[in-house]
């Protein structure tokens, strides 16, 4: 069965630059800026009974996403999903003005 994953991930942005303005990947000063997420699909089953090579595949995936040296992604951890999150082209702000006057 076919589920979906969500990959939460710790963004690190380099602050660190070279004096000609170029960022210094080899010498990079990490700073934490917040969480991101991912969402892969898995086969259930498949997961479940090989969950450590998957978590080590996560990774692998934050890793594919990171502009190395400049923006980065740790896997901090996963949950499963049983169906995509709706996304609901609501603007709560208008609702919310609306409800005023």
């Amino acid at each position: 069965m076919e589920f979906f994953i969500r990959i939460q991930a710790q963004i690190r942005e380099n602050y660190a630059f070279l004096p000609n303005g170029n960022m210094n990947t080899e010498n990079p000063i990490w700073k934490l800026k917040g969480c991101q997420y991912f969402i892969v699909r898995v086969d259930l089953d498949h997961f479940m009974d090989n969950r450590d090579e998957y978590i080590d595949n996560f990774q692998k995936i934050l890793d594919n996403e990171s502009s190395k040296g400049c923006l980065e992604f740790d896997y901090l951890g996963h949950e499963t999903l049983s169906q995509m999150d709706r996304v609901l082209d609501v603007s709560v702000t208008s609702m919310m003005k609306e409800s005023v006057t």
